[in-house]
């Protein structure tokens, strides 16, 4: 079972929303597609393993990502996420910890988030229901995000974001360049790699939604639809045919799918 959860309107700029989620049974591995957002994540049961069998932490901060994760899953796992927006990763990490740092990373939360972070998982576990669990998880982003420091950054990223999003950049090949590193420096990711998971999360948010593979290749600048699905495949483990036959129901079991649908920009 998933469930997403809406943020709160003054939280629209930093997470997409909260998800609960508890596997179905027999399911004992998830793939996510590459994200451009970054997750905070609680589970508070099972476990879950990742590509190299490693026991990932319960609470862990999880950077933007741009490959493909396998987690295995040991248990009846049951866990929160919180998808924060690209802008937002980078700022609500505590102090000391840069883009580069935390982009493509899986870290434990209260390393990365610091002791306020305690508080919140304790309220979380001690919480008797999902929707007191998810407002916990709302609360301690809400504090970040009005914090002068947090909102400074936030604005300065999203500010950059949108000059450099798409390498559609207007000023001169030098003025595109120092864009672009600084881009990279902010983010932890290249631009174009930026451009790249954000048309592939277009679609995969029109396939679910019921649109057509090939004319979403070509509003989304894709040579044709085979160069769609080979993207599909690498870093969705589908074919764009199967994700736009899902059932509704179905994405509880393929239910990464659904996060990263959620992830980004809006388009």
């Amino acid at each position: 079972m998933i469930r997403f959860i809406a943020p709160p309107p003054d939280l629209k700029d930093w997470t997409d929303g909260a998800v609960v989620v508890r596997p179905p049974a027999g399911v004992s591995q998830t793939r996510f597609p590459p994200m451009l957002s970054s997750m905070i994540t609680l589970r508070l049961g099972g476990q879950v393993l990742d590509e190299l069998g490693r026991l990932l932490p319960a609470a862990t901060f999880h950077g933007l990502s741009n490959r493909a994760r396998s987690f295995h899953n040991v248990g009846e796992v049951f866990a929160l996420g919180l998808i924060l927006t690209p802008e937002a990763g980078p700022s609500v990490v505590d102090h000391g910890w840069g883009p580069r740092d935390v982009a493509g990373a899986i870290l434990e939360a209260p390393a990365v988030l610091g002791p306020a972070w305690h508080s919140t998982e304790a309220e979380i576990v001690q919480a008797d229901n999902d929707d007191a669990r998810v407002h916990a998880l709302f609360r301690f982003l809400s504090a970040r995000a009005t914090d002068p420091q947090r909102r400074a950054m936030h604005a300065r990223l999203r500010r950059l974001g949108c000059q450099t999003i798409g390498l559609r950049l207007a000023q001169s090949r030098t003025a595109s360049r120092t864009l672009e590193r600084r881009f990279a420096r902010e983010f932890g990711i290249s631009p174009h790699r930026f451009a790249v998971l954000q048309r592939l999360r277009a679609c995969l948010v029109g396939l679910i939604n019921g649109a057509d593979g090939p004319r979403l290749a070509l509003e989304h600048g894709y040579y044709d639809q085979s160069h769609l699905a080979r993207d599909f495949r690498r870093f969705v483990g589908r074919t764009p045919g199967s994700v736009r036959q899902l059932p509704a129901m179905q994405l509880d079991q393929d239910w990464p799918i659904g996060v990263a649908a959620m992830d980004g920009y809006p388009t």
